[in-house]
């Protein structure tokens, strides 16, 4: 029977979903604005739970910020408390979450300042000076961008900022301090007639030189401009090139503009970029993911992925001009994730790919829907990824043709079950989601599923997987977007799994 308990007008409990070996206990909150934003997740006090992190615009739309916190009531059950509410400053441009010496902050960037968010004092404080290629003092849009990342390997979050000629590094220390540094690369810059833009570049982090420290790596035509950290745990100012045997592009072919101004020609087009620069084989060593596009017309594309291992020779970093495994998902490849499902150390690749072929794009006008192929890629016993995928899943992604707008599956790779195994969540429709729980065999997920029966919102990245109470399983979240009916838009529904 459906139980429903009200937590502080904000929470109500609608009791267990059961299947298989998965329990969920289900609970509504409902905030007193609109829901815009990723909900994101952050130990920002000493409390036993992590705080949940709202987002989103009233009425008037103001932009607000609400900090929830997970508390037990007198049965020792838990309950959602609002218990700061503040208003985000029109000159904030993007926001993320730091990890500091002794607890984790929201931090905003403004045109020229970095912003932390007090708990203590409700209200935002002046952090850091930066220089950046964002000028606007009023912004229309609140982004989510990855403003940190702990660029020594310290254990602490450092900011990296882009400005017109160069990058700042705010490299944080043991006291919460930063120490600022420049390197020499500076952002994308695509020319029109009569007008640039400006955008950041990827970064990489590997460690190049095999002094066991973790180096800054910016992807150049041919190779890779390397800023090797030092025993201070700062980097060279200007960088070392790095010569890779096989032929790579800083950017990608849609950037790239030829004599006329115009886009590269898809037809023949035969085009590499790095995808990853990440230890795969757990062997200490920076492997390398290369993307290989290639198409005969706009309805014949195809994306390989061509992995080239890391080897140490007379102590170097080196790479054969061949990739060691080469892999091919049928169809159009929209996603590529490197995964480790069974928490090995030895990565598992994850491809998913859509066949737009005309045949399938007749059959998803009349049906509304298209297959999505989710393919896993392991590697054997010599440490060589498989040419033929493990494990082969489908999902379907829905769309309109009155609004103009499409669905998004939902795949999500989490541990649902506190084993230590990743285990994969797909929806089926529009009102349930499979959970194919990890196994350690080759085939990497039990066959059998849980079925938890949700409303589910129309775009699948609105599902997240998170473990909000630290009691060693992931737990869902999910909330909804323009494409849901409107009623939803306040609310956020959170699987709690027992």
């Amino acid at each position: 029977m459906i139980k429903k308990v009200f937590l502080f007008g904000l929470l109500c409990c609608i009791g267990q979903i059961v299947k298989a070996d998965m329990v969920f206990n289900e609970y509504l909150l409902k905030v007193d604005f609109k829901v815009t934003h990723p909900i994101e997740y952050a130990r920002l006090t000493d409390s036993n739970f992590e705080q949940l992190i709202v987002i989103g615009v009233n009425e008037k739309q103001q932009r607000l910020l609400a900090v929830y916190e997970l508390i037990p009531d007198e049965n020792k059950k838990l309950k959602l408390e609002k218990t700061h509410l503040i208003a985000i400053p029109e000159s904030f441009l993007a926001y993320d979450i730091i990890q500091a010496p002794d607890r984790q902050k929201i931090v905003f960037q403004a045109k020229d300042m970095i912003f932390e968010f007090d708990l203590n004092l409700n209200q935002f404080t002046h952090l850091i000076n930066i220089d950046s290629i964002y000028l606007q003092s009023k912004a229309q849009y609140l982004a989510s961008r990855e403003l940190v990342k702990d660029i020594n390997n310290d254990g602490l979050d450092d900011f990296y900022i882009f400005g017109f000629k160069e990058t700042t590094l705010y490299v944080q220390n043991k006291q919460g301090q930063f120490r600022q540094q420049v390197i020499n690369v500076e952002p994308k810059v695509n020319l029109q007639e009569n007008s640039a833009t400006y955008r950041e570049r990827t970064l990489y982090f590997a460690d190049i030189n095999l002094d066991g420290k973790q180096d800054i790596i910016n992807v150049v035509d041919s190779g890779l401009n390397v800023y090797f950290q030092n025993m201070e745990g700062m980097f060279d100012a200007t960088a070392t090139f790095f010569s890779l045997p096989m032929s790579v592009h800083a950017l990608d072919w849609w950037e790239i503009r030829e004599a006329d101004g115009e886009q590269m020609d898809q037809d023949k087009l035969a085009y590499r970029t790095i995808n990853e620069i990440k230890d795969l084989n757990n062997d200490q060593l920076a492997d390398i993911v290369v993307r290989y596009s290639q198409s005969e017309g706009v309805l014949d594309r195809q994306n390989n992925y061509e992995i080239y291992f890391g080897q140490s020779k007379e102590n170097k970093l080196v790479y054969s001009s061949k990739p060691d495994s080469d892999l091919t998902g049928e169809g159009t490849t929209v996603s590529f994730k490197v995964v480790d499902v069974d928490n090995d150390k030895n990565y598992e690749l994850m491809l998913s790919s859509l066949d737009i072929g005309v045949s399938q794009i007749i059959g998803a006008l009349l049906s509304g829907s298209i297959e999505q192929d989710i393919y896993f890629f392991t590697m054997d016993e010599k440490q060589r990824f498989e040419k033929e995928p493990q494990v082969e899943k489908e999902v379907e992604l829905s769309f309109s043709l009155s609004s103009g707008k499409s669905g998004q599956a939902v795949v999500q790779l989490a541990d649902y079950n506190g084993d230590g195994l990743q285990d994969l969540m797909l929806s089926d429709g529009e009102k349930i989601l499979r959970i194919y729980l990890g196994e350690k065999s080759q085939r990497l997920f039990e066959r059998r599923s849980s079925k938890l029966k949700v409303k589910l919102p129309k775009d699948g990245s609105f599902v997240d997987s998170h473990d909000l109470n630290l009691d060693g399983k992931q737990d869902v979240i999910i909330r909804y977007g323009r494409q849901d009916d409107t009623v939803l838009n306040n609310q956020i529904v959170i699987l709690f799994a027992k």
